[in-house]
């Protein structure tokens, strides 16, 4: 109560929102996988449209300084002393991906990020064969020390900053086995000369370990092992299944791996926000039952690394969190301090609605209904015309610009520069199998420009097909329509339409996708 009282005669001084952290750790290195994916409200729509999780923050806006602020508190209060964000890089044009705002606009820029330790995982889960050279990977080198490995915060393993690798056999494929312990050469090389150590390469991996190990990986870990315990075929399974069957695969990959082990828990699975009824769902997961999974964990524990990583702090879309919910509260947190910190004693945990202090939230998640699209003529683009301030972002993730530079119809339009090379929907579609929509945009371009209307076809809610299918082409400085069909293949029944630019700027403005009689 004194701690509540203290804080809230803080606030009430005017001082910062968020209390300083009281950070409390025990003998194991705990960590944590950060999901940066709640940069925009739609992206918080599944979630709002399911009905849960509802964070204890709200639909908060990755990438403000007092969200990351109140998560590292959080987190330090509860023993977890590192976070490992899913970082998003082209490896192709080394653009760094708008889907890192949470860490290098709020937890970099945060007041208490200090005090708590962070590292990457390169998602290089695109589809397609593997196409990487060797450029690509000192690149890749080039932009890890120019932006985060030098900072005094990074984690590290005997002075050697940690990167987690999210499909190691993805460059194994591209560069074979020896020849990608030669390019991590290359790489520590480009460290070297920055005066930083090696990297300390972790390899999420359950298959052909030898190849991983011979590569020049450094330890081995995962995700998650949502399937663990499950049966061929099921799609639901009691969490507590899970609970017992993760022994197996910690043992199986420990012992086969030849390297160091960093154990990954994870207190559930539930991915219906994402992707509906049909998908895998671990049913009755508690507090309780993740608290025996923490605690199993620590017999797979490696001497040299001491370390466990939990899957994840905020995946809500996957059901496998342990920020805290208005449904669970600090429970999953709670586990983790009583299991990793059995000496830190009791604590109260302090919420902004306990202070009764906003928190930096999104006003407006927005919805698209049967009654939107029966008033857009059956368009069930959302936003087709850019009067709303969402739904259309660059291709490097950041937002569109919409502007009122002479729109076709209404008071905006959104702006495609050259340097941004396309723009796309961020509400996809869901199609029909076999069904055909007509697919159309208006669009004018700058001089020497040139302009592609293109669908994306997505396998999932968040699972592009690799491919494109050009609509029809445009260019010169008056508005015309580029219009085509567009057959929803059975593989991809998801729609995203989009705007790719060439040579110059270019605008488009009332997109539409209207299925055909």
């Amino acid at each position: 109560m004194l701690s509540l009282l203290l804080a809230a005669a803080a606030l009430a001084a005017g001082e910062y929102p968020v209390p300083p952290p009281e950070p409390v750790h025990g003998d194991v290195m705990l960590g944590c996988y950060y999901f940066p994916g709640h940069f925009d409200p739609l992206r918080w729509r599944p979630m709002v449209e399911y009905g849960e999780p509802v964070p204890v923050l709200g639909y908060y806006r990755d990438g403000e300084p007092e969200v990351s602020d109140w998560h590292i508190r959080f987190a330090l209060e509860h023993g977890i002393r590192f976070f490992v964000f899913d970082w998003y890089y082209d490896h192709a044009t080394r653009a760094v991906s708008f889907h890192n705002t949470a860490l290098d606009d709020g937890f970099l820029r945060s007041r208490y990020g200090p005090l708590m330790r962070f590292g990457l995982m390169w998602c290089n889960e695109s589809p397609g064969p593997p196409d990487y050279t060797r450029a690509h990977m000192v690149g890749l080198a080039e932009v890890l020390v120019e932006r985060y490995l030098a900072r005094e915060n990074y984690l590290r393993i005997d002075g050697r900053p940690m990167l987690w690798i999210s499909r190691p056999l993805h460059l194994i494929d591209g560069f074979g086995a020896d020849g990608l312990r030669d390019v991590i050469g290359e790489m520590n090389g480009v460290l070297a000369q920055a005066g930083i150590g090696p990297l300390f390469l972790v390899a999420n991996a359950t298959e052909r370990l030898d190849e991983v190990a011979r590569a020049g990986f450094d330890a081995v870990s995962a995700y998650n092992y949502p399937t663990a315990g499950m049966g061929p075929g099921e799609r639901r399974a009691p969490y507590a299944t899970m609970v017992t069957g993760i022994r197996a695969i910690w043992r199986d990959v420990s012992e086969r791996s030849g390297l160091p082990y960093i154990p990954p828990i994870s207190p559930g699975w539930d991915s219906r926000p994402w992707y509906g009824e049909d998908t895998l769902v671990r049913t009755d997961p508690s507090p309780e039952l993740f608290e025996r999974m923490c605690r199993d964990s620590l017999e797979f524990v490696d001497p040299k690394l001491n370390m466990v990583i939990a899957e994840c702090w905020n995946e809500f879309g996957e059901g496998s969190y342990v920020e805290p919910t208005l449904r669970y509260g600090f429970g999953s947190l709670d586990a983790m301090r009583r299991v990793f910190c059995p000496t830190a004693g009791p604590h109260r945990d302090l919420t902004p609605q306990a202070l009764q202090v906003p928190v930096p939230v999104f006003d407006e998640i927005p919805s698209l209904t049967e009654a939107d699209v029966a008033a857009q003529g059956g368009n069930r683009v959302y936003n087709p015309g850019a009067e709303r301030r969402w739904g259309w972002a660059y291709y490097d993730g950041s937002p569109a610009e919409r502007v009122t530079e002479t729109p076709y119809a209404g008071r905006y339009c959104v702006r495609v520069p050259a340097d941004k090379s396309g723009a796309k929907s961020l509400w996809l579609i869901a199609g029909e199998a076999g069904a055909t929509y007509r697919v159309s945009a208006r669009v004018r371009c700058g001089p020497g420009a040139e302009a592609v209307v293109k669908v994306a076809p997505f396998r999932t809610a968040f699972t592009w097909a690799g491919r494109y299918v050009d609509i029809g082409r445009a260019s010169g400085a008056d508005w015309v329509e580029v219009a085509g069909q567009y057959v929803v293949p059975a593989d991809a029944p998801y729609i995203s339409i989009e705007l790719s630019v060439t040579g110059g700027d270019a605008w488009f403005d009332e997109a539409s996708v209207v299925k055909s009689d």
